[in-house]
């Protein structure tokens, strides 16, 4: 019978891959620009997964990447077990909803308890527009269905949509509503607003419990480094240009005035601002460093006191300190 009572349904608990993050037997969305990580990030989670105290299967399902020159050193960085790690031919990809079938026998035959869809729209058949919501949740519904009955995880991975759309974070990503709403949690990747050479792994929808902390990682020797997590930063500050923010920032900290070097790094670095990227910024915006009485202060082009003033003196009255200044917080501005 497709209608029970409630009192006939027994509730399970929720069971992870990687709590909180990758449900078991659940579909799954990765959203990202090209080029961010995405398709590094799932080597990393394979190898992982394929060296657990209980390791499984991770099979790979790749519409882009060749697997001789491009997966397969990834995995080897991120030093996984390869008896353990399938790799679909990228020249035969499947095409859902007909390829159902052949994901199944595939996951059956190896005892995948994840399977990687990169990316999801080189994966649908020709009539399956992955703009019309209708068409992409008929294509989806089997691989939801096929996710639950092997109790393997099916995470699907997308591009974003062009820069400038504005509305929710999780709404960003290519294609229909219809994908993020088949999916029982949505991730989104980007890079680190205070750091461009970092990377934000961000949760943009969880059905299954609360949305956790972001997780902060570099790319290095094509695999993924670790960072601690951030829980100040969210969904919405993913995108944001690193450099861009910075600038903004220390626009408005030097508008008010002539300052001391190390005040401005301290007050930075408070903000959760890298060193680096604090530079690059100041160098963007032509920031006159000068020295006077020992010390570096800087200021916006055309607002050094010795020019102005002939001294710095005169100028120090007229200073006021970081600490009465606005509280700039952790530069959390929203993207549209």
């Amino acid at each position: 019978m497709p209608v029970r009572t409630a009192s006939e349904i027994v509730s399970q608990p929720v069971r992870w891959l990687w709590e909180p993050w990758l449900p078991a037997g659940k579909l799954v969305v990765l959203d990202g620009d090209p080029g961010l990580g995405k398709s590094t990030l799932t080597c990393a989670l394979a190898a992982r997964f394929s060296r657990a105290d209980s390791p499984f299967a991770t099979l790979l399902v790749g519409a882009e990447d060749d697997a001789e020159t491009t997966v397969v050193p990834r995995l080897t960085a991120a030093g996984a077990d390869m008896t353990r790690v399938r790799v679909w031919d990228a020249a035969d990809p499947p095409r859902f909803p007909a390829d159902t079938g052949r994901l199944r026998a595939e996951i059956l035959a190896c005892g995948a308890r994840l399977a990687v869809i990169d990316p999801l729209t080189a994966c649908l058949e020709a009539g399956a527009s992955p703009n019309l919501d209708h068409t992409v949740r008929l294509a989806l519904m089997p691989l939801v269905r096929l996710a639950t009955e092997t109790d393997c995880t099916i995470l699907v991975l997308r591009h974003l949509r062009k820069a400038g759309v504005r509305g929710p974070a999780m709404y960003r990503g290519l294609g229909s509503v219809g994908v993020v709403a088949a999916a029982r949690m949505a991730w989104l990747l980007g890079r680190h607003p205070h750091d461009a050479d970092a990377r934000l792994l961000t949760v943009t929808k969880s059905n299954l419990g609360p949305v956790p902390p972001a997780k902060v990682f570099t790319l290095e020797d094509n695999r993924v480094v670790w960072q601690s997590d951030d829980p100040d930063l969210k969904a919405e500050n993913v995108g944001q240009t690193a450099v861009t923010t910075a600038e903004d920032w220390l626009r408005a900290v030097l508008a008010r005035g002539f300052h001391q070097a190390a005040d401005v790094e301290a007050e930075a670095k408070a903000a959760g601002l890298a060193e680096r990227t604090l530079w690059r910024a100041r160098a963007a915006l032509h920031v006159v460093s000068r020295k006077y009485q020992n010390e570096w202060f800087w200021c916006m082009p055309g607002k050094d006191p010795a020019k102005s003033f002939g001294i710095l003196d005169p100028m120090f009255p007229k200073l006021s300190p970081l600490s009465d200044l606005p509280a700039l917080g952790r530069l959390n501005v929203p993207v549209g």
